[in-house]
């Protein structure tokens, strides 16, 4: 199998010099996406996607469950002026933290410790 990789191929936008009717047998033509696809297909480790907004959702509730605890005082006045953009970014920060392992770290503060440990056993199997 032959694969041909450009970023353009996400973009719904073929890369310049492809044209229609190009298609050929055992040749791949993919983006970013369809490249982890594909290497997660051959490693097995294929799972069910979630879209970002359901894991946003997901991860605001669980926000909204912490506002009145002690903890939540760092993000409570962002969470009440706009509680989708916070939820947002505390779920991409959770997530950089979850892929640089931060779980087995011990974090003496507590608004840390909420932020980063309070949905982990839900939306990991979400996300």
């Amino acid at each position: 199998m032959k694969i041909c990789f450009d970023m353009a191929y996400d973009q719904g936008v073929a890369p310049l010099g492809v044209g229609a009717g190009q298609a050929k047998i055992g040749e791949l033509n993919i983006g970013i996406q369809g490249l982890i696809q594909l290497l997660e297909t051959h490693l097995g480790m294929t799972g069910q996607d979630i879209h970002h907004a359901m894991r946003i959702q997901g991860y605001m509730q669980a926000m909204e469950t912490l506002l009145d605890k002690k903890g939540a005082a760092f993000f409570k006045a962002s969470f009440e002026s706009d509680a989708w953009s916070s939820a947002k970014q505390m779920l991409d920060w959770r997530d950089e933290l979850v892929d640089l392992e931060v779980r087995s770290c011990f974090v003496e503060s507590e608004s840390v410790n909420s932020f980063v440990y309070l949905p982990f056993h839900d939306l990991d199997e979400v996300g």
